[in-house]
């Protein structure tokens, strides 16, 4: 059909030079015009054979054949074919010997009609530029040092993507991840987060694969190591790259085109042969060793690469948990998954003891699918005699294994606090690496189901109820909680009914955050219900002081009914363990000393009756005698006589209140400006001193109300001081005004001093008076 087979022809072989000579002769208006694809290959052709005719010393009809035989090849020929010396010569060998090519193609090279591509190993037709492109390759030698390094270069080139071991994700349901990690040295970092272990390509000609062995030997990480032999052709790779782009960068501002062209084409050889060099060599053991353990492993392909990711987190993550339900169970969920969650939680903490958690029976929200795959499924969510219940999951269960490292956990917390974010640490680390999607639901319901068993601490401090706001708080910010578990054996439980014997509760089978609650609730309540004073006073023995701070600054149940209780009493614990009389003396000290701080504030009241009636009053009589004594001593006293002080004063002390607590409360209000429920220590003696005061100015005031004298010509002065006549009654003095003034003229700088303060001064004369009258 093309004519091939004209009979006239004498010759019957056809090669590509017959080809293209034919195909020019009959399509050359097609191939002359831009509206076919490979216009530019085809005007190649055309312009190297016109280039050709004028090189000296060449043989035209060889060189014809051999352009036209590499044009056509570049068309119609496979990436892959290798267009190179050998296949020429061999080729052309029935018109030209193969020296004559040989010679040919280096005439064609020199001239800079063809050149020469190491990536495929074939000639390309090349359109000539004033460049030497080869000498500026050879120049840029000089400029670009070797590539040494190769890792920092390589990951500028590749950027590989994550492998899923698809057999081991299937089989849990938990998507496991692999990462492309380019190093000098084999690397023993720790997978974390969404990325399960790495696929460590390790380029380093000082290294052989035997070290490599070693070094992977002693590491249990999920890391499968690829030890390259070939660096020193990765390094070549790179290098002709870094010195392309030399030449590229000093031409780029010359605007040839054709230079650029062809450097740019060089370029993308030079990265083709090196993706050759790293991914097409990954699977062929002669350039590359696959290690893991210390022992070789043969992948041959990309299934038995994965296959053995599979393997090797079966072994790393043995103890991962089979939770098939890929709307959690992954590193990063969806915003309706988060939104599902505070429903689950309000679900499992409230409608615990309903059947699926009182989820609606027609409809499948997504927190109701999560309550199936963790719950319902693995036997934890049952029916019981009361309704349903939350209990640990049988032996055979497929999330046992969670189940069990979370009870360690709890068991580890015996001796102290212990972090949730160190639980949360120990699940996504091997060999249980869990999701974050699942540990978000799970950690919450784990503490939820053993909440009996810990007391939960959120900075620091004491949650005794574990509601919903609290299970979402772990999962945003676990490392602000704490648990601490409780130690359980028979001495430590009888101790504890001990506790609640004396607090007139049950006996309790078990040691749990409830009865901690129940037993020391009304403990706490007692001091949140002590007067202000009563919770500062200082005026307490030093037993009932370290008492009062321990249930105070109570955080830890365990720790206060076990520990503090006793250590401030000065009980040694396991001595009261051993003995049951030492916890009998125990019990009696703890029951005297509760007793002496609630009664730090009667005590004061008591203190200040006893000074009422010792120094006041004179006399050892009750509550009603003394203020009946009180109000009769200054019932002669006017309105207009007394200070505003004095007059509420007075108030107080005729006040109708028949209460011994309340009268005195009100008194003490007076004297000291504030409440005797919140007074400090200092403030009793200050009571006592204002008492004192007060009640000599209204003794003087009444004395004075009884004496008939002519105040215009009399002052009168009451003496403070003893006679062995009245004891200690006041000793009144008459003075005549005229001598009062004549000792005032004597005091001018002391009138200075005191100013229109009469009191003062008349204090002042009586002093002197009394110091003549003892002459």
């Amino acid at each position: 059909s093309l004519g091939l087979n004209d009979p006239s022809r004498k010759d019957l072989s056809f090669n590509l030079p017959s080809v293209y000579d034919y195909l020019l002769s009959n399509y050359y208006q097609l191939l002359s015009t831009n509206i076919t694809s490979d216009f530019s290959n085809w005007n190649s052709i055309k312009n190297a054979l016109q280039r050709a005719e004028t090189c000296a010393d060449i043989k035209i009809a060889i060189a014809n054949d051999v352009l036209k035989t590499i044009g056509l090849l570049s068309i119609f020929a496979s990436k892959g074919a290798a267009v190179d010396e050998s296949f020429l010569a061999t080729y052309l060998t029935n018109n030209h010997s193969e020296k004559e090519t040989g010679d040919t193609l280096s005439i064609l090279v020199k001239n800079r009609i063809i050149r020469y591509s190491k990536f495929d190993s074939s000639y390309k037709l090349f359109e000539g530029t004033d460049l030497d492109i080869e000498g500026a390759l050879l120049r840029a030698e000089n400029q670009v040092p070797q590539v040494e390094d190769l890792v920092p270069k390589l990951e500028t080139y590749f950027e590989f993507p994550v492998v899923t071991a698809k057999s081991n994700s299937y089989l849990t349901g938990t998507p496991r991840l692999f990462e492309y990690v380019l190093s000098e040295n084999p690397i023993s970092e720790t997978p974390v987060g969404e990325i399960d272990g790495f696929i460590n390509l390790v380029f380093n000609s000082k290294l052989d694969s035997t070290k490599v062995a070693e070094l992977s030997k002693e590491r249990s990480e999920a890391v499968l190591y690829g030890y390259f032999k070939n660096t020193e052709k990765i390094s070549s790779a790179l290098y002709d790259i870094e010195k392309t782009k030399q030449v590229l960068r000093t031409i780029e501002d010359d605007g040839d085109r054709v230079a650029i062209r062809e450097l740019q084409s060089i370029l993308k050889s030079n990265s083709v042969l090196l993706n050759h060099y790293v991914l097409d060599s990954l699977f062929n053991k002669n350039d590359v060793e696959w290690i893991y353990c210390g022992e070789q492993i043969s992948i041959e392909n990309k299934k038995q690469l994965n296959k053995q990711l599979s393997k090797i987190c079966s072994e790393v993550y043995s103890q991962t948990p089979i939770i098939k339900n890929e709307l959690f169970n992954k590193h990063k969920v969806s915003g309706a998954i988060a939104s599902a969650r505070k429903n689950y939680f309000n679900a499992l903490v409230n409608d615990f003891d309903k059947e699926e958690l009182g989820f609606e029976k027609e409809k499948f929200p997504p927190e109701k699918t999560i309550y199936y795959t963790l719950l319902h499924r693995n036997g934890i969510h049952i029916k019981s005699e009361s309704g349903y219940t939350l209990t640990k999951p049988d032996e055979n269960s497929e999330i046992y294994s969670l189940w069990k490292v979370c009870e360690e956990f709890l068991s580890s917390a015996k001796d102290e606090r212990k972090s949730i974010s160190s639980l949360i640490t120990t699940l996504t680390s091997a060999p249980y690496k869990i999701k974050q999607g699942v540990i978000d639901f799970w950690v919450p319901t784990f503490l939820f189901i053993r909440k009996g068993d810990y007391a939960l601490y959120s900075e620091g401090v004491f949650k005794p109820y574990v509601n919903k706001q609290l299970l979402y708080l772990i999962t945003r910010n676990p490392q602000d909680f704490e648990v601490k578990s409780f130690e359980l054996n028979d001495l430590r439980l009888s101790f504890f009914n001990k506790y609640r014997e004396l607090l007139k509760l049950d006996d309790s089978e078990k040691l749990s955050v409830n009865s901690f609650i129940e037993s020391i609730r009304p403990i706490l309540l007692t001091f949140k219900n002590l007067t202000e004073y009563a919770q500062k006073t200082e005026r307490l023995s030093s037993e009932a002081l370290k008492l009062r701070k321990a249930i105070q600054f109570a955080q830890d149940p365990e720790k206060v009914f076990f520990n503090e209780f006793p250590e401030a009493l000065g009980f040694n614990v396991p001595d009261l363990l051993k003995s049951e009389k030492n916890f009998d003396d125990y019990i009696y000290k703890f029951q005297n000393t509760l007793d002496e701080i609630q009664n730090a504030y009667s005590q004061l009241l008591n203190r200040i009756e006893d000074f009422i009636r010792a120094e006041i009053i004179g006399e050892n009589c009750d509550f009603e005698t003394y203020k009946k004594l009180l109000s009769k001593r200054f019932n002669n006293l006017k309105e207009h006589q007394l200070l505003s002080k004095q007059k509420t004063f007075i108030q107080r002390v005729n006040s109708p209140l028949n209460d011994r607590d309340s009268w005195l409360a009100s008194i003490g209000q007076v004297l000291v400006g504030k409440p005797l429920t919140s007074i400090e220590d200092k403030d009793e003696n200050n009571f006592r001193d204002n008492l004192t005061h007060i009640i000599k100015e209204l003794d003087n005031i009444s004395v004075l109300e009884k004496l008939n004298y002519d105040s215009k010509k009399e002052d009168v002065f009451k003496l403070d001081f003893t006679t062995k006549e009245n004891g200690l009654s006041p000793h009144l003095v008459r003075i005549p005004k005229s001598k009062m003034e004549k000792m005032e003229e004597n005091m001018t700088s002391i009138k200075k001093e005191l100013g229109k303060d009469k009191q003062m001064r008349i204090a002042i004369l009586a002093k002197l008076l009394k110091e003549e009258l003892e002459k």
